[in-house]
């Protein structure tokens, strides 16, 4: 019986080792997971905000882009609190970036920036309402921001 457990604790011992020992994927190689090719629109002109402020002003037909620091391995996330105003905002894309470590070798349980990217379509004024949650508990919210958006 002793033997028995002592083969079990050597298997698992040795699975931990070795797990721990496996090359972790960089960048380079996370970005060549899918043969797909992500085409973004072409921007003239971009702008490139970090949500620090309460307002902002932005020239129509101008694509920005609204960076929010974010833990996705926490399980939340960032979700628009109301509907975009479609007379004035038009939704580009969403993505997230994980933070790297030294050599942009990648960190489990890391942080990284949600960015939002939208197109100012006519003049007018809108808000922008985000709230940070976990999509299967979405009645907790951990945080929230709001961005007044005035287009000249």
């Amino acid at each position: 019986m002793k033997l028995t457990y002592l083969y079990i604790f050597l298997f698992i011992f040795m699975n931990i080792i070795f797990s721990c020992n496996k090359e972790q994927p960089t960048k380079e190689k996370e970005n060549h997971t899918t043969d797909k090719e992500i085409v973004l629109p072409p921007i003239d002109t971009s702008f490139y905000l970090k949500i620090y402020e309460d307002s902002m002003n932005i020239k129509v037909n101008t694509t920005f882009t609204i960076e929010l620091d974010a833990n996705h391995s926490t399980g939340y996330q960032w979700d628009l609190e109301q509907a975009i105003d479609s007379t004035y905002l038009e939704f580009i894309y969403k993505d997230y970036i994980v933070d790297t470590g030294k050599e942009g070798s990648l960190l489990i349980g890391v942080g990284g920036k949600e960015n939002w990217s939208f197109k100012a379509l006519q003049k007018g004024q809108t808000s922008l309402s985000f709230k940070y949650i976990q999509p299967f508990n979405p009645d907790t919210i951990m945080d929230k921001k709001t961005l007044e958006i005035i287009i000249e």
